[in-house]
């Protein structure tokens, strides 16, 4: 399973990592990859309670199995027809 998250730096904090861990609770080993970014519409007013707020959401709907899932073919052939 691959997630992204977008946020501030000055959001990285326990709370994210254990939601994180709770995410990948069946995973023994992750991966984590950290670059800067500009483009994520972060400059909204949300406040910190109401991004994790948010996230949660997101995370519960996972864990509930609301998600999308392809294999790469699947992704290739997608992103081809709609590039026609």
């Amino acid at each position: 399973m691959d997630s992204t998250f977008i946020l501030r730096s000055d959001e990285l904090d326990i709370k994210f990592l254990e939601s994180i861990r709770s995410l990948y609770k069946d995973s023994q080993m992750i991966q984590i990859t950290i670059s800067n970014t500009s483009d994520s519409n972060l400059d909204n007013n949300e406040t910190k309670e109401e991004y994790f707020h948010r996230l949660e959401k997101a995370a519960r709907a996972v864990d509930k199995g609301h998600k999308v899932s392809f294999t790469t073919n699947e992704f290739d052939k997608l992103v081809n027809e709609t590039l026609k």
